[in-house]
């Protein structure tokens, strides 16, 4: 039982895939790609508001159309195919993304959607998310800029329009807090299902993490982190 159970009610595991029977294939097709991928454009803009009285900042990250500019030409190349769908499954919308080779091996992911309200706007906006978070994830490229640092120091993300593409927060946790809350979650040893099951019931992933919770997701490893802090004091203390 994980250090969170007691404030959550367990959430169902993830969809479970069927492995492949075979995806030699398609492993080299991708490992060559891979090489000939180029880095992303990073096209969209984030305005970052300082905390207490500390100066914010911007930073850059990639919109879905610079994602797909710097990866689709490497992958055809290699006979490789990208396919993504919104499905419904068990009450909730998803974005299955497959790598598809010519030899019908393929990869794939599947990253449920969440968003408020009944407006397409609403959905688009989800479901342009998840395929830019599912594409990043399953090419394994980066799409933003990494300044962690300016978010250790206690600066708030506060959304933005891209020029292009989604608001990066269109009602789930930005780039930077979820860069964060990773290196918190192995930095205190959690396990990162468990956390997030203890967020909310529908959470699989920190990147599903709803804006309203950060804070709250924040606090809880921070805390844990000093708790661990604090008894490795104590015992420091006592054994000397």
């Amino acid at each position: 039982m994980s250090e969170f159970a007691e404030q959550y009610d367990p959430a169902p595991a993830a969809e479970e895939v069927v492995p492949w029977v075979s995806i030699n294939e398609i492993a080299t097709a991708l490992a060559k790609a891979q090489g000939a991928f180029k880095t992303p454009k990073l096209d969209c803009k984030a305005d970052i508001k300082g905390r207490e009285g500390k100066q914010g900042y911007e930073y850059k990250y990639a919109s879905l159309h610079a994602i797909r500019e710097a990866v689709t030409p490497a992958l055809s190349e290699n006979e490789i195919a990208v396919v993504q769908a919104p499905e419904h499954s068990d009450g909730r919308w998803l974005i299955r993304t497959r790598l598809v080779h010519s030899s019908g091996q393929f990869f794939e992911c599947v990253w449920p959607m969440k968003f408020d309200g009944s407006r397409n706007q609403d959905a688009g906006s989800a479901m342009t998310y998840a395929r830019r978070y599912s594409l990043t994830c399953i090419t394994g490229i980066v799409a933003s800029d990494d300044d962690d640092g300016n978010l250790a120091d206690g600066n708030e993300v506060k959304g933005d329009l891209g020029s292009r593409g989604a608001p990066i927060e269109p009602g789930l946790i930005d780039d930077l807090n979820a860069g964060l809350i990773h290196k918190l979650l192995k930095a205190s040893g959690s396990k990162e299902q468990d956390f997030c099951q203890w967020v909310g019931k529908d959470v699989l992933l920190v990147e599903q993490i709803p804006v309203g919770e950060v804070d709250r997701a924040l606090k809880a490893l921070r805390d844990k982190q000093e708790r661990a802090r604090v008894d490795a004091t104590d015992v420091s203390g006592t054994s000397t």
